[in-house]
């Protein structure tokens, strides 16, 4: 986790996205009097998320949300940390060819629906809000996969299957071989919303309406690094969130960072989680953060 630079500083290894509020830190303007940083680069930011479960050698970096609840419940070394790096309103990313008529949220029981991954955390707030206001429970709907989970042990419910190697969303979705699927901006030209009724689409309106954020991304730190190293996890926080600070201000996605800020968002996504069988029961928040939180 720690090793020497040429200069006799520490360097830790770390996995983060490129993204405005990372981006005084990785490019460099940001540097720690304590530290040097190495980056694992991985694009899409997800492709390096089991490498990071897996690899001892690093001491924080960036998980989804989902999948730090599933390493925790697993008893990985990794703790919270109360950075929000990455949110947004997630339900317009579900979508369906309108070419085969209307599809609205109350005619998707039985609907086969794409998701990258069961235990992915779009779909899991997605899938949320369907129980919640449509009561439409996860197993209602068959759920097409086309990635493994992050943990391998981390079984799927009955009601989601893996669609054959190389198979694409969109793809799938345009042949007709789905009904419905999560896609991302990019990939969802010519197609319509299943959730089209008004709710809102960016998180500053969607915490006033709910009191919660669709929190995506959070980051995380080595058990070990909160054990030997506290003040490089202090130093750590300090930096992420100088970062974010750094980026250009958004009033319609601000930074959510603080324990307290983040409390109401990562309690939804756990009683989601429990409610599609992701993990087995609710956790204390602060639990999650193990020693970090007495740091900070």
């Amino acid at each position: 986790m720690l090793s020497q630079s040429p200069r006799w500083r520490p360097v830790l290894q770390a996995l983060l996205d490129d993204t405005p509020r990372t981006k005084a830190l990785k490019s460099g303007a940001l540097r720690s009097d304590m530290f040097d940083i190495s980056y694992v680069q991985a694009q899409p930011i997800q492709d390096g998320f089991k490498q990071f479960l897996n690899d001892p050698g690093f001491a924080f970096g960036e998980l989804a949300l989902v999948t730090f609840l599933q390493a925790y419940e697993a008893g990985r070394p990794l703790s919270l940390l109360p950075i929000t790096l990455n949110h947004r309103v997630q339900h317009p990313a579900l979508v369906h060819d309108p070419r085969r008529g209307k599809l609205s949220p109350g005619q998707l029981a039985g609907k086969r629906i794409g998701v990258r991954a069961y235990a992915q955390t779009s779909p899991a707030w997605v899938r949320g809000l369907l129980d919640e206001l449509w009561d439409l429970p996860a197993d209602a709907v068959e759920w097409v996969t086309v990635e493994e989970p992050h943990l391998p042990s981390a079984n799927p419910p009955a009601t989601v299957r893996r669609a054959p190697a190389a198979s694409g969303l969109r793809d799938m979705l345009l042949a007709g071989e789905l009904d419905a699927a999560l896609l991302v901006p990019s990939e969802r030209a010519g197609l319509s919303a299943v959730i089209d009724n008004g709710l809102p689409r960016d998180p500053a309106a969607w915490h006033q309406c709910f009191g919660h954020y669709q929190i995506n991304h959070v980051a995380v730190v080595s058990d070990r690094l909160v054990a030997d190293e506290p003040g490089a996890v202090q130093e750590i926080v300090s930096l992420l969130n100088q970062s974010a600070d750094a980026a250009p201000a958004d009033p319609n996605t601000p930074n959510i960072n603080g324990a307290e800020a983040m409390r109401s968002s990562i309690e939804k996504m756990m009683e989601y989680c429990v409610r599609q069988g992701i993990i087995s029961k609710l956790h204390a928040v602060d639990a999650l953060y193990k020693g970090a939180l007495k740091l900070i």
